[in-house]
């Protein structure tokens, strides 16, 4: 079942270059203790374009074992080959994925035609429902409504992860869908209006930091609770905060600081968060301590 609510886009724990499952384990665990709904593996906050192809088979399986379906788990298998990824969405649901989350074809910039093309050829050869993911900030293309709502009529595709950063888009995409396909805000400082909207929940980087916080912010925003502005208004500061350098850097450095993680190692070409970006984030941590 669809998950509603926060759904986690795990970062990828490195040390010395290599994947830390023990850190990897031991922030599974402080998800699963913080009610967390959902789990995203091998997503852009993962570092998935960075990953080989064993590395990732190993975190999903990690993952997959150790969740042992207490809550439903995505895997990024998106590329700008359709053939790789099918070949991706196929080994995913082989190693026990539940739903597959797959990003519009970054740099070959396809059409609206090129976009249905490629999610249909997908969809028809998953095992698993697909979830449609928009970020044109990272892919040079973006999906428009009118696309999103044709491929929402196919069987195997049953959600969207919007992250173009648009309140006006989020409802534009919810007002052309049916009520059974689940958009996610893709972008947390759009959490709560996107919710207001229709919006199911979120596919979030701020709950690697504060699981217990963003799940109940959202569950608060689904349930039309009062409360819920001013949970969005606490977490807003980190949602900011958290993309002051590119992600995942700085949510890494901030799992850190919380001890988490015992490394903030990003993999070329991204860097590690400078000094005065950990400064800013160790105000933030301090102030949702408060």
């Amino acid at each position: 079942m669809l998950p509603q609510g926060s759904v986690t886009a795990l970062v990828t724990p490195f040390n010395q270059g290599q994947i830390s499952f023990t850190c990897f384990e031991n922030l599974l665990k402080y998800q699963l203790d913080n009610g967390t709904d959902g789990l995203l593996v091998a997503g852009t906050t993962g570092e998935a374009a960075t990953l080989s192809s064993q590395e990732y088979q190993d975190l999903l399986k990690t993952a997959v074992n150790y969740v042992d379906k207490k809550v439903p788990i995505l895997a990024g298998t998106g590329s700008n080959s359709t053939r790789k990824t099918i070949a991706t969405t196929e080994m995913a649901a082989k190693l026990g994925a539940d739903y597959a989350l797959v990003v519009t074809p970054y740099y070959n910039k396809p059409t609206a035609r090129g976009q249905i093309e490629h999610y249909t050829k997908v969809a028809e050869k998953s095992p698993i429902p697909v979830i449609l993911y928009n970020v044109p900030s990272r892919t040079g293309t973006d999906m428009l409504p009118s696309t999103i709502a044709r491929l929402s009529e196919h069987p195997n595709i049953v959600a969207v992860k919007e992250a173009s950063g648009s309140v006006a888009k989020g409802a534009d995409v919810i007002a052309a869908v049916s009520d059974d396909f689940y958009l996610y805000s893709g972008d947390d400082k759009l959490n709560y209006p996107l919710v207001a909207l229709g919006a199911k929940g979120a596919v979030s980087v701020v709950s690697n930091v504060v699981p217990g916080l963003a799940h109940q912010a959202l569950k608060q925003a689904l349930a039309c609770d009062p409360a819920a502005k001013d949970s969005y208004y606490k977490l807003l500061p980190l949602a900011h905060g958290l993309f002051i350098e590119t992600n995942p850097a700085p949510a890494k450095k901030a799992l850190q600081l919380k001890g988490i993680i015992k490394s903030d190692e990003v993999r070329l070409p991204l860097v590690e968060v400078t000094s005065v970006t950990e400064t800013k984030l160790k105000a933030i941590l301090r102030q949702l301590e408060d």
